[in-house]
């Protein structure tokens, strides 16, 4: 492989990596279409020697819920 065939490799390697990363920056999300609920499940040791972690986690995790279900997003 000559020198020249190289650089070509490595222009064209380089025009894919900036059109990835344009085609990922450029990206708009997608809205949800419907209202539906969105469940979320926690894995947290609720019982054992662990389950006073398990219990703080629990309770941080439903007043930030709460908290959101209250603003309404």
């Amino acid at each position: 492989m000559n020198k020249t065939t190289k650089i070509i490799i490595g222009i064209i390697v380089a025009i894919i990596i900036i059109y990835g990363i344009w085609y990922g920056v450029s990206k708009k999300p997608i809205a949800p279409t419907t209202k539906e609920p969105i469940k979320i499940g926690v894995l947290a040791p609720l019982t054992g020697e662990a389950a006073s972690y398990g219990q703080n986690a629990l309770a941080g995790i439903t007043l930030a819920v709460n908290e959101i279900n209250e603003k309404g997003e």
